[in-house]
C-alpha cells in the first residue's frame, strides 16, 4: 500500500537465468554418481542434494518464461554429445582438441542462427501488436489495498504452466532483440577499433537508434556489446578468454576422467550461448555465477589432472601462490570500499539492506503527494481524503507516534486482512499503518521542512562521495517541488534558495552526463519554472525561457525518434511567444516561430513513419 501500483508481474520473474542454467547439470551428476555405484557416503548424499537442486532450477526456469535459456540449454548439451562422439568415434588426429573447437563454433553458430532466423520469419507473420507503450502508474488507495502485498505471488500460482507457455510463444521479443542488434552493429561500425567505451552503451544507443529500435540501456548481446563498449582490440581479447574456456571443456570431454566437470561444462556452455540473447555480462551478480560455476569447473580439472598425471602438488612453492592471492584479495577489498561505503552512506548504515535504491524515489513520490493532493485538500479542491502510508512517512518522522497530530492512524484488523481499524491511543504506530489526514496545512508546513533537511542530507552524501550521476538529478527535483509549492509571501527564503538549488543541480546532473537527453529535458523545466514563476525582471525572465527552449531542443535532438520530447519542444516554444510579446520581444518571437514549423514538420513525418511501424 504505497503509492505506486506494479501491474505487470513479469518484473518479479526476471530471475537470474544463468544461475539456474547452471545448477541443472547438477542433477544429470547425480545419476551418474548412481550409475557408477555409490549408493552411501558422500555421494549418495550429493546425488540427492543434487537432484533436489536441479528439479527446482528446472521448475524456476520454467516461470521465467525465457525461451533463450531453454535454447542455450538444450544447444550446450547438444554441442557436448557432438564432441563426445567426435572423440570416441572419430579417427585420432594430433590437432583435434583445435578442430573440436572449430567444429564447436560451426555447429553453435549454425544452430543458434536457424533458430533465431525460424523465429524472426515467424516474427514477422505473426499478427501482433508489439506497441511499446510507456504505463504512467497512478497513485493508490491505500487503505483499500491493506493487505494485498501477496498479490503478485497469487497471480504467479495461478497462471502456472499456462502463463509460461504462453509467454515461451510470444515472438516480440525477437523482434526487439533483432532491432537492439542492428543499433549495435552499426554503433561498433562507426567506433570499430576502441568502441565508445566501457558503460557508455546506453549513453550512445540513442545516437544510432532508428525508428522502430526499441529504448534500451543493453544490448541483449553480450558479445556485440562487448564490440561496441571496447572496439575490436577489446573484442579481441575477451574472445581469446572465451576460446581458452572452449578449450578447457574440449580437453574434459576428450579425455573423460571427471564426470563432475563435464556436467558443470554444461552449464558454463548455456551461459556463454544464452550472453548472445542477454545481458548476462552487464550485471555483476550474473557473471558472479558464472566466475564461480567456472572456477568449480577448473578445480576439478586441474584436480583430476594433478592427481593423475604428474607430482605437481609436491612441487609447489606456497609462498608466489600466498602472495599473488593476498595481493588480488588487497586489489579487490580496495576497489569495493569506496561503492560499498558509498552505499552504506546512502542507505543510512543499513547494514543488512544496502542496496536501498527505491528510498530516494518513494520520497519524491511522497512529497509530490504531498504538495498535490494533500494541498488540493487543504485549500478545499476535493473533498476526498488523503492517505498515506507509514511506510513512507518513516523517512520523514524517527517517531512515528508523531504522527498522531496529523490525523487518524489505522492498521490491519489482522495478518492478511484487506480491511483495517482504529488504532487505539498508547499504541505504538507500526510500519503498516496507514494516516488518515485531517490537518493538511500542519503535514504540508512539516513535510516542507522534512525536505530541506533531506536535501542537505543528499548534499551531505555528494560531498563525501562526489561525482554520482543521480543524485543531483533528485536535488534538482527536491528543490522544483519545494520553489514551485512554496509562496514567496510567507516562504521567502525557501523559495529562493530552492531556485537556486535547483537550477545548480540540474545543471550539474548535465554535466556529469552530459549525454543523457532526460538532463537536458530536466534542466529546461528547471529554468523554465525559474522564469514563469515569480520572475518580474523582464530581461531575466527572457533569459531564462530561451535557456530553457534551448535545452528542450537539445532534449529532443538527443531523442530524435521520440515523439514526446518534441512535443514538449514544440509546446513550451508556443508558450515562449506569450512571455516574449508581454516583454515586447518581437525578434525572439520571430526565431521561435521559424522553430516551430521545422520541429513540427519533423514530428509530423516522425509520428508518420512510426504509425506505419505500428509504434505507439
Amino acid at each position: 500500500y504505497t503509492f505506486e501500483e506494479n501491474s505487470n508481474i513479469d518484473v518479479y520473474l526476471t530471475a537470474g537465468f544463468a544461475s539456474l542454467m547452471s545448477l541443472i547439470p547438477s542433477g544429470l551428476f547425480a545419476w551418474i554418481c548412481l550409475k557408477k555405484g555409490h549408493p552411501a557416503g558422500k555421494y549418495f548424499i550429493f546425488s540427492i542434494i543434487f537432484s533436489l537442486c536441479s528439479f527446482f532450477s528446472l521448475l524456476s526456469l520454467w516461470l521465467t518464461y525465457s525461451r533463450g535459456s531453454w535454447v542455450s540449454l538444450f544447444l550446450s548439451i547438444f554441442l557436448l554429445f557432438m564432441l563426445f562422439i567426435y572423440f570416441r568415434y572419430f579417427d585420432t588426429q594430433r590437432k583435434r582438441i583445435f578442430q573440436s573447437i572449430i567444429f564447436l563454433f560451426i555447429a553453435g553458430f549454425c544452430l543458434l542462427s536457424v533458430s533465431l532466423l525460424a523465429s524472426m520469419a515467424f516474427a514477422e507473420n505473426t499478427q501482433q501488436d508489439t506497441t511499446n507503450k510507456e504505463t504512467f502508474s497512478n497513485e493508490k488507495n491505500t487503505y483499500n489495498n491493506l493487505g494485498n502485498e501477496n498479490k503478485a505471488a497469487e497471480e504467479i500460482m495461478e497462471s502456472g504452466v499456462g502463463v509460461s507457455w504462453e509467454h515461451l510463444s510470444d515472438p516480440s521479443s525477437f523482434r526487439l532483440r533483432w532491432s537492439y542488434w542492428k543499433v549495435g552493429l552499426n554503433m561498433w561500425f562507426h567506433n570499430f577499433f576502441t568502441g565508445v567505451g566501457l558503460g557508455n552503451f546506453a549513453l550512445a544507443y540513442p545516437h544510432y537508434q532508428y525508428i522502430g529500435a526499441g529504448d534500451v540501456k543493453e544490448c541483449h548481446n553480450g558479445y556485440l556489446q562487448i564490440l561496441c563498449e571496447t572496439g575490436i582490440l577489446g573484442g579481441f581479447f575477451f574472445l581469446f578468454f572465451i576460446l581458452t574456456i572452449f578449450y578447457k571443456i574440449a580437453r574434459c570431454v576428450k579425455e573423460n576422467r571427471n564426470y563432475y566437470a563435464i556436467v558443470w561444462s554444461i552449464g558454463i556452455l548455456a551461459f556463454l550461448i544464452h550472453a548472445g540473447l542477454d545481458i548476462h555480462f552487464s550485471h555483476p551478480s550474473l557473471v558472479t555465477y558464472f566466475i564461480i560455476g567456472l572456477a568449480v569447473f577448473l578445480n576439478e580439472t586441474q584436480t583430476e589432472k594433478m592427481n593423475v598425471d604428474s607430482p605437481l602438488p609436491q612441487k609447489i612453492n606456497s609462498l608466489p601462490v600466498t602472495i599473488i592471492t593476498s595481493l588480488a584479495c588487497s586489489i579487490l577489498l580496495i576497489a569495493s570500499t569506496f561503492p560499498y561505503a558509498r552505499d552504506l552512506v546512502r542507505s543510512r548504515m543499513s547494514f543488512l539492506n544496502v542496496g536501498k535504491d527505491t528510498e530516494i524515489p518513494l520520497v519524491l513520490k511522497s512529497i509530490n503527494y504531498v504538495f498535490t493532493d494533500v494541498l488540493n485538500f487543504a485549500l478545499n479542491k476535493t473533498d476526498k481524503q488523503p492517505k498515506m502510508s507509514a511506510t513512507i512517512l518513516k523517512y520523514f518522522f524517527v517517531d512515528l507516534n508523531k504522527l498522531r497530530m496529523f490525523g487518524n492512524l489505522y492498521v490491519p484488523e489482522g495478518p492478511g486482512s484487506n480491511k483495517a481499524k482504529l488504532l487505539p491511543e498508547g499504541n505504538p504506530v507500526p510500519d503498516n499503518a496507514v494516516l488518515l489526514v485531517k490537518e493538511p496545512w500542519l503535514l504540508i508546513n512539516r513535510i516542507r521542512n522534512s525536505s530541506v533537511h533531506y536535501a542537505d542530507y543528499l548534499k551531505q552524501v555528494d560531498n563525501i562521495f562526489p561525482y554520482q550521476e543521480d543524485i543531483p538529478n533528485y536535488l534538482s527535483e527536491i528543490n522544483k517541488l519545494l520553489f514551485l509549492y512554496s509562496s514567496p509571501e510567507t516562504d521567502l527564503e525557501i523559495v529562493n534558495n530552492s531556485r537556486k538549488e535547483m537550477l545548480y543541480w540540474a545543471n550539474e546532473a548535465i554535466r556529469r552526463s552530459p549525454h543523457n537527453g532526460d538532463l537536458y529535458y530536466n534542466y529546461g523545466k528547471a529554468l523554465w519554472f525559474a522564469g514563469a514563476k515569480d520572475c518580474n525582471n523582464p530581461d531575466e525572465q527572457n533569459s531564462y525561457i530561451k535557456l530553457a527552449i534551448d535545452n528542450f531542443e537539445k532534449s529532443a535532438s538527443i531523442w530524435k525518434n521520440v515523439p514526446f520530447y518534441w512535443d514538449e519542444y514544440i509546446a513550451h516554444m508556443k508558450d515562449a511567444i506569450g512571455f516574449f510579446e508581454k516583454n515586447n520581444s518581437p525578434d525572439e518571437i520571430e526565431i521561435i516561430r521559424k522553430k516551430i514549423d521545422e520541429a513540427s514538420q519533423y514530428v509530423s513525418e516522425l509520428k508518420e513513419k512510426r504509425a506505419q511501424l505500428n509504434i505507439w
